[in-house]
C-alpha cells in the first residue's frame, strides 16, 4: 500500500461497497440515480483511493436524526 492509499479491493472493503460499484462509478460516471463514486487516482496501471477522500465521500451520506 502506498502511504495512506488503498487499491480498489481495499477501498471496497473499507467503504463497505462492492468492487463492482467502485469500478462502474469510476468508469461510467454518474448515471441516473446512481450514487457518485469517490475521488480516485491513476498511478501507472493502478487505481488508488486516498483514505481522506474515502472518509469525505462517506461523510456526504451521513444521516443525523433530529432529536
Amino acid at each position: 500500500m502506498i502511504r495512506n492509499m488503498l487499491d480498489v479491493e481495499e477501498a471496497a472493503a473499507y467503504t463497505g461497497m462492492s468492487k463492482s460499484f467502485l469500478d462502474k462509478a469510476r468508469c461510467e460516471g454518474p448515471i441516473g440515480n446512481r450514487t457518485p463514486g469517490p475521488r480516485w487516482r491513476k498511478v501507472g496501471r493502478r487505481v488508488l483511493y486516498k483514505l481522506q477522500d474515502l472518509d469525505e465521500w462517506l461523510d456526504l451520506f451521513l444521516v443525523e436524526r433530529a432529536q
